[in-house]
């Protein structure tokens, strides 16, 4: 009930009461409720931190953790701290909105990522975890590195494998084969690409090297190892695996994609990126669905089993 409606009906029972008194009638009896609105606590957001650990891109988190990264949010000096010997950062008074995060080493190059901060109500603290993947700095011309980081808080753990398709006129597909290192590649002779770390035990980072590209088209991509292996207990689908892929060529990182959503939950790939091997210039895919990311057609022996 408005105000305005308030006042009118408290008048309207003052000139009923009013007239029976002068009546000498006996006053009636009147009942009625107002309703108000229940009015929750104002709560403010309280405050957050951004946590997480650098580490070597080409080790892995568990043997190369580094000490003395600097990470920072983009373009705010105050808030630079510096990665413990475990290589642990925490950024603090985080609010409830979108952050870029600037992770430096020397010897390493410069990484950027993009991260959604989410708080609590109240005085509660939120911890949103992002941990930072370094490439070693020194590739020459005509070198790359891919790195694929995935999982986060509240993601059951799942394993992800990074795949690289040579260009078709010199065929070769770079993947970890249980029990099989052909897939591996070799960095130093053909196909001039190999696979620096792969996870076997669903933690990241899986990271491939092109130590020399080929003329022709690559095709990376990302498949979900658990689903293409019948494996659905408890696995998330590819859009929530929280998958990240960033690239770097001698310039220092060229590209990052996130895993895009999608309407098939059960979707075996993630084709994210083709790339010219003559220049380096990198066309962004970034679908996920079960097709076969070469497109089909490429050569029978190297396709995965």
């Amino acid at each position: 009930m408005s105000r305005k409606s308030l006042v009118l009906l408290l008048l309207l029972l003052s000139g009923l009461l009013l007239s029976t008194v002068l009546s000498g009638a006996a006053a009636p009896q009147a009942t009625f409720g107002i309703y108000m609105p229940l009015v929750m606590k104002d709560y403010q957001l309280g405050p957050a931190i951004i946590e997480g650990v650098v580490f070597d891109a080409t080790i892995g988190q568990t043997s190369g953790p580094l000490a003395g990264a600097q990470v920072c949010i983009k373009n705010d000096p105050a808030s630079c701290v510096t990665s413990d010997e475990t290589g642990y950062y925490q950024l603090t008074g985080i609010q409830n909105r979108t952050y870029t995060i600037v992770a430096t080493l020397s010897g390493y190059s410069t990484l950027e990522r993009t991260v959604s901060a989410k708080l609590f109500d109240g005085t509660a603290q939120s911890v949103t975890t992002v941990d930072l993947a370094l490439s070693p700095a020194g590739l020459g011309s005509n070198q790359y590195r891919i790195v694929l980081t995935w999982g986060g808080p509240g993601i059951p753990t799942v394993d992800l494998d990074a795949n690289l398709w040579l260009p078709r006129a010199t065929p070769y597909h770079i993947q970890q084969i249980t029990g099989n290192n052909s897939g591996r590649g070799n960095c130093s002779a053909f196909p001039w690409a190999c696979i620096d770390i792969d996870s076997v035990d669903g933690a990241a980072p899986e990271t491939i090297t092109i130590s020399q590209a080929q003329g022709g088209t690559y095709v990376y991509a990302v498949r979900h190892y658990d689903f293409a292996a019948g494996n659905y207990n408890n696995k998330p689908p590819l859009d929530q695996s929280g998958a990240h892929v960033d690239v770097y060529d001698n310039n220092g990182l060229v590209a990052s994609f996130d895993v895009p959503p999608s309407n098939d939950d059960f979707a075996i790939w993630w084709h994210v990126f083709d790339m010219d091997g003559s220049t380096g210039a990198i066309t962004p895919v970034n679908a996920v669905n079960s097709a076969d990311p070469t497109g089909g057609g490429y050569p029978a022996d190297f396709v995965t089993p």
